[in-house]
């Protein structure tokens, strides 16, 4: 009888592989992000077990997961109810003191992958004497702003260990007496449906094995996306790609050729990697024949 796939829950026939202990943490850990419940069944699975190899490729992929979480961290910032004074920014989402900045109560992300022109600095509370600083500031405006930022300081016990950041650019504003404006990139200003369009490209690239792209490819892509109304622009898509990836793809263009190539690094290198190991193994083979058909001809 054919063992049974962990994962997808379907016989398994052939391109399997045996989970042991790091590759069941692994699963484990997939699926705590996925909030699928898998964990649950593989906690009773006697290791080592099986599964089918391109299911536990897809299941822990780091591009997909990751893509997942900042999915999560999203959708969970817009369930939050607006449960307190009406008009004020920070009342629109729950605030976290460990990810949102202590001004404008945005999320403060971790942007080293974008060049430093397109960084919104950011610093931790470090000192007591800053919280003091700040609590003086507030008290001094005597506004909306200052007693919200108030509010944030005296619901948390210790800033320094809740390790609470702020955008540069806030605390300045903040100082300087000027009313609240959320840091933005510059550029056009937000549109959902496209936004939304980009989300599922970002989605459909990283469920994908490909490591190439044309970006007249992912031009056509867009469009279905978005129905085809509101075209989107191949270099207003190739700055989103720079944004939202960073350094974990390459943009070329090809001699000779007007459109652009996408490539993926860690995909790319993976490839690279696999024939590599091809090119190899037929090497030796070949050199293995050679030497048996010589020593048959020595013997003879």
């Amino acid at each position: 009888m054919a063992a049974i796939c962990e994962i997808c829950k379907q016989p398994i026939l052939r391109h399997f592989q045996t989970v042991g202990e790091k590759g069941h943490t692994s699963l484990v850990s997939a699926s705590r992000i996925r909030q699928d419940n898998l964990y649950l069944d593989l906690e009773e699975a006697e290791k080592p077990y099986k599964v089918h190899r391109n299911c536990y490729k897809d299941y822990c992929r780091k591009l997909s997961l990751e893509s997942l979480k900042r999915k999560q961290a999203t959708d969970e910032s817009e369930a939050c109810d607006e449960d307190s004074v009406p008009g004020l920014r920070s009342k629109s989402r729950c605030f976290n003191i460990k990810t949102d900045c202590l001004y404008c109560t945005d999320i403060i992300y971790d942007e080293r992958r974008k060049p430093k022109s397109r960084r919104l600095a950011y610093s931790c509370v470090e000192t007591i004497p800053t919280i003091h600083s700040i609590v003086k500031c507030a008290k001094d405006r005597n506004d909306d702003w200052g007693n919200e930022v108030l509010l944030r300081i005296q619901t948390e016990t210790d800033l320094v260990s809740a390790e609470a950041k702020y955008h540069h650019d806030c605390a300045l504003r903040f100082r300087a007496g000027r009313q609240t404006d959320p840091p933005s990139e510059k550029g056009r200003p937000p549109d959902v449906t496209r936004e939304e369009a980009f989300q599922k490209l970002y989605a459909c690239l990283e469920d994908n094995d490909e490591c190439q792209y044309s970006l007249n490819e992912l031009s056509e892509i867009m469009e279905s996306f978005l129905g085809g109304e509101n075209g989107c622009e191949t270099k207003y898509l190739k700055d989103k790609l720079k944004q939202h990836y960073g350094d974990e793809i390459l943009i070329t263009n090809l001699k000779g050729r007007t459109e652009n190539v996408i490539t993926f690094r860690d995909k790319g290198h993976k490839v690279l990697c696999e024939r590599w190991i091809r090119e190899k193994s037929r090497h030796y083979d070949r050199k293995g024949e050679n030497h048996r058909y010589g020593s048959l001809n020595y013997q003879g």
